[in-house]
């Protein structure tokens, strides 16, 4: 029942933000997700997506990872669609960026970040995100990470203060 539920929280998010796009929708309710009770698997949530939907706490999220078109288009040209198959999708005379064939499907600016690495070998991987201020005027927001002892994370900025609306850039 996964899908009504989380429709209906769609639903319920836009009523309050019209002119929000979907991805804007879709960053809210996945980044105020609840973590689901971990007592037999510590990675319990990644069983469930994001978590469990909370709709009250998506109505004011703070922050958004909004993907445009143009992410998309990138998107789709790293993983190797040719002009043709992008046409088809876009329904535009839409092409590759240049150096887009360079990314990779981890570039796409989504709340959540994924890389396949070598195992058993240690690694280092970069992910760059913009976020949105959908909060309160001239909001701070500091970066909190919760990982395993064998993970070193940074986010830098690890403070953001933003006035509404503004897009700013990160890397982890």
């Amino acid at each position: 029942m996964a899908c009504p539920h989380v429709a209906g929280a769609t639903a319920y998010v836009k009523t309050f933000h019209p002119n929000w796009s979907p991805s804007s929708i879709k960053s809210s309710l996945m980044t105020t997700a609840l973590l689901m009770k971990n007592t037999r698997n510590s990675n319990r949530e990644f069983d469930y997506g994001s978590g469990h939907v909370n709709p009250v706490h998506a109505i004011n999220p703070g922050l958004v990872y909004e993907s445009l078109g143009e992410d998309y288009l990138k998107y789709l040209c790293s993983i190797g669609y040719d002009e043709t198959r992008i046409r088809l999708i876009t329904e535009y005379n839409s092409s590759c960026p240049k150096g887009s064939d360079k990314g990779s499907a981890k570039d796409l600016n989504y709340p959540s970040m994924a890389a396949e690495v070598p195992q058993g070998e240690l690694f280092s991987i970069k992910f760059h995100r913009r976020v949105k201020n959908v909060g309160h005027a001239n909001s701070t927001y500091k970066a909190k990470i919760f990982s395993s002892s064998q993970a070193d994370i940074k986010i830098v900025p690890e403070m953001l203060s933003l006035k509404h609306c503004i897009r700013r850039s990160l890397s982890m």
